[in-house]
């Protein structure tokens, strides 16, 4: 496996513990490397994304996952990059929302959100970590929308009793979802 030379002129963004590149060979994947040293969000979410690979889950309001690499900064996961239909990198829910230069119908977004629980709900996705940055709106076109989840997937249990049966899974996505809103209201 040949290692993958990050350009931080590829540089994307960053969370608490990660970076984000372009992938240098795929404009269409980036590249997620932990910064922080800190290994345990990164051997979660393989072991995660790889149970939605092995379900077979729609991929579409979740950046899909690629898999592992190599990179001249560490160990990256490789995941899909969210675009609008103008070829732009989608911009995250929180820059709607506060109206960074992108506003967004109240109603809209409303729409929107209830089609990303509904989505969420229908696959048995589990976040660890729902909040407005994890998120993007992608543009599809001019007028249609959709929200396209990048980060913050995955069951943070100890021992996952959530993911014992489907109630117990929705039982969660519903709390999780309902902490949720009430922060986005604040």
């Amino acid at each position: 496996m040949s290692v993958i030379q990050i350009d931080k002129a590829l540089y994307i963004g960053q969370g608490l513990d990660r970076e984000c590149y372009l992938h240098p060979d795929d404009p269409g994947k980036c590249i997620k490397i932990t910064i922080s040293g800190d290994y345990r969000q990164h051997n979660d979410d393989i072991k995660y994304y790889n149970r939605l690979q092995k379900r077979d889950i729609c991929w579409q309001q979740v950046a899909r996952f690629y898999g592992l690499c190599t990179t001249s900064s560490g160990s990256g996961l490789i995941f899909e990059v969210v675009r609008d239909f103008d070829g732009s990198i989608s911009r995250s829910l929180r820059d709607y929302i506060r109206n960074n230069g992108h506003p967004i119908d109240k109603a809209q977004l409303h729409q929107e959100l209830s089609r990303l629980k509904d989505y969420l709900l229908e696959h048995a996705i589990i976040m660890r970590d729902l909040k407005d940055d994890n998120i993007l709106l992608q543009r599809l076109d001019q007028n249609e929308t959709r929200l396209v989840v990048i980060d913050g997937i995955g069951n943070n249990e100890f021992i996952p009793i959530s993911e014992l049966t489907p109630v117990f899974t929705r039982m969660k996505i519903n709390r999780k979802w309902e902490k949720f809103i009430r922060k986005l209201q604040a």
